[in-house]
């Protein structure tokens, strides 16, 4: 299981707390040191079922293909934290999003 966060977010230290003290194991990711390739944020995009919503600008009237290239020249914009596990992930905001997904 991938966790992709922002080491100064809020929302993705109590994501990180929560997995922690329910010792579930996991692969941090902090996106804005590991640079994401195009190609990785459309797989998290087809995991996703709001896809649209990976990103924290208005994307009303914009294709995908506009949303990720986007996300590729400012990865900041990226929402988080994500959890991806398997072929499905979840934005985990709030981060209590995470325990029904992964039933804890």
């Amino acid at each position: 299981m991938n966790i992709y966060i922002n080491p100064h977010c809020s929302k993705c230290l109590s994501l990180l707390k929560l997995l922690k003290l329910n010792q579930i194991a996991f692969n941090q990711i902090n996106y804005l040191e590991n640079s994401m390739p195009i190609q990785q944020l459309e797989q998290l995009w087809d995991k996703l079922d709001e896809p649209q919503n990976m990103a924290r600008f208005d994307t009303a009237g914009l294709d995908k293909d506009a949303i990720l290239s986007m996300l590729s020249e400012d990865i900041s914009l990226l929402q988080r934290p994500i959890i991806e596990l398997d072929e499905k992930a979840i934005i985990a905001r709030p981060p209590e999003k995470c325990i029904e997904f992964l039933g804890i």
